[in-house]
């Protein structure tokens, strides 16, 4: 019963961190009318929320010392008052703060979670049960582009993080039952600890890779409601319809992982998912609306997939400081995302979605090389 309430209550902040963050690139088109932004600057919006990732180390060393439970009860009530505070939102700066706040406990938890049930799950089991993580975020990428196009276009964005909000507090009651695991009161960090985790050769390759995909999530899929208006002139609940299509990839990379990583080995399929994201990368500037939904579908797949069984390795790749630098794995993918939320607006007005997705895909190829040259070194080990 205490495994299955412990798995339930991750799987639900899982889906629903997720439902808000993923909902937002459904809403691009609709919240730049609204707020009277460009298409190319309405990602801008979300820069205090990427803002929130620097905070994520000192999540990770005082969850060690303080308990991991009880950052995550923290991390819980954050997204709660964030929620709360955006749907009150009828400007773009209100809505800045409020997605800052959210911000605060999406990157307490988002790095907490893992390593939570890092401490309580065997690492034979773990590309299973992270699995079962992950295809919470599909559900809640699955749910939110037709949830929240159709809630904000018939309702309100009130309505929408309301009820958001409603779901979060019953998930907050459920976090008060999980067992606790074991803290280190006298725990600490410093500075050259810190320079030692990125000192590891492995370690540093983790970041990058993490990073990498940080990159490809806004350059990617910030742009893709706008490049499906702009370009195919798509309505905003048609491009609910392609996102959703689009989630279902990534329910279905998510569900391959889990079943097939441990069976064929996580080194070989992520290696597979690589190569299928790179083509795919390319090929979703040249396919015509009647292959859009297909080509979306295999992006997601692929991205969503890979990045699963990357996120499973770096559990393990410095686990006795396993709390802190998964920790720093969210910390360089808010240096990705305000990086890239800055640059992003410069790239998309001066070459569009091409260009976007291009530079996105040299990071990806960078990416795959590197994994080539650790998979080849670690066969044994992380297989």
């Amino acid at each position: 019963m205490g495994k299955m309430l412990t798995v339930t209550t991750m799987f639900l902040i899982q889906m629903i961190i997720t439902f808000e963050t993923s909902g937002l690139y459904a809403m691009a088109p609709i919240l730049s009318n609204n707020f009277g932004i460009n298409h190319s600057s309405i990602i801008l919006v979300n820069i205090g929320f990427a803002l929130a990732g620097i905070c994520a180390p000192f999540f990770g060393v005082a969850s060690e010392k303080y308990g991991k439970k009880k950052f995550i009860i923290i991390g819980v009530s954050t997204f709660l008052i964030g929620s709360i505070i955006t749907s009150y939102a009828n400007g773009a700066t209100l809505f800045l703060v409020g997605r800052s706040i959210i911000g605060l406990g999406y990157y307490n938890l988002s790095g907490l979670l893992l390593a939570y049930l890092g401490d309580i799950v065997a690492y034979s089991n773990r590309g299973k049960i992270y699995g079962i993580i992950r295809a919470a975020s599909g559900i809640g990428i699955l749910l939110s582009p037709l949830t929240s196009t159709y809630l904000i276009s018939n309702f309100s964005l009130k309505v929408y993080y309301l009820i958001i909000a409603f779901i979060t507090a019953i998930i907050l009651l459920l976090s008060f039952f999980i067992p606790k695991v074991e803290k280190r009161s006298s725990y600490k960090i410093s500075t050259v600890d810190i320079i030692l985790i990125f000192r590891n050769r492995d370690g540093r390759l983790f970041l990058f890779l993490n990073f990498s995909m940080g990159t490809f999530l806004v350059l990617y899929f910030s742009y893709i409601a706008v490049h499906l208006e702009a370009f195919f002139n798509l309505s905003a609940l048609n491009i609910g319809k392609v996102l959703t299509y689009s989630a279902f990839g990534t329910l279905s990379g998510i569900f391959i992982a889990g079943i097939l990583s441990d069976r064929i080995g996580k080194l070989k399929l992520t290696k597979i998912y690589y190569l299928i994201l790179i083509a795919s990368i390319f090929l979703i500037n040249i396919v015509n609306i009647h292959f859009i939904w297909i080509i979306t579908f295999i992006m997601s797949l692929s991205f969503d997939g890979g990045w699963t069984i990357i996120q499973t390795i770096s559990s393990e790749i410095i686990p006795e400081e396993r709390g802190v630098f998964m920790s720093l794995v969210f910390f360089v993918v808010s240096l990705s995302l305000i990086l890239f939320y800055i640059i992003g607006p410069v790239v998309y007005s001066y070459g569009g979605f091409l260009y976007t997705t291009v530079l996105s895909g040299f990071f990806i190829i960078i990416s795959y090389i590197l994994f080539l040259k650790f998979a080849k070194n670690n066969t044994e080990k992380f297989n």
